[in-house]
């Protein structure tokens, strides 16, 4: 019997640590760090299936956020569909030039951190594979002309 309790307070502990922090009120009001639309994500900049739950977060609306992942994945992970998403978002014309410029630097500070701490291949960060993956100079020159 002291065993089916043991086994029932691991099981409620396993849950309790699986399940993450909701986001408080304060952080369901606060404005997108990237466009200023209303946030309804807190994103680790950590991957937490990487780097398990961490504090080291930006607030995004759903947009940014799904946007920071699939620069991320064609960056890192060389995943030609978010590469398609990505040129096929920054070439629409709906995303404005700073936010994309922001997305990008957070993108491109986590890669470097994982790349010094040799998670993944050193170069993800350079401005020629930037440009080889998702054409940034293009996208700039067309974000001036308006």
């Amino acid at each position: 019997m002291l065993d089916h309790w043991l086994d029932f307070y691991r099981l409620q502990k396993y849950r309790r640590s699986k399940i993450r922090r909701r986001p408080t009120y304060r952080e369901r009001v606060t404005a997108c760090s990237a466009c200023g639309y209303p946030a309804s994500h807190r994103h680790h900049l950590w991957d937490v299936a990487m780097h398990g739950e961490n504090r080291v977060t930006i607030q995004l609306c759903a947009n940014c956020h799904e946007l920071h992942h699939l620069m991320y994945n064609a960056l890192v992970r060389d995943s030609e569909y978010s590469r398609k998403l990505v040129l096929h978002v920054l070439f629409s014309d709906k995303v404005a030039r700073e936010t994309a410029e922001k997305i990008l630097g957070w993108c491109l500070a986590t890669i470097r951190y994982e790349a010094n701490n040799g998670w993944i291949e050193q170069g993800r960060d350079a401005a020629a594979w930037v440009e080889a993956q998702l054409h940034w100079s293009a996208f700039q020159q067309r974000a001036e002309r308006g």
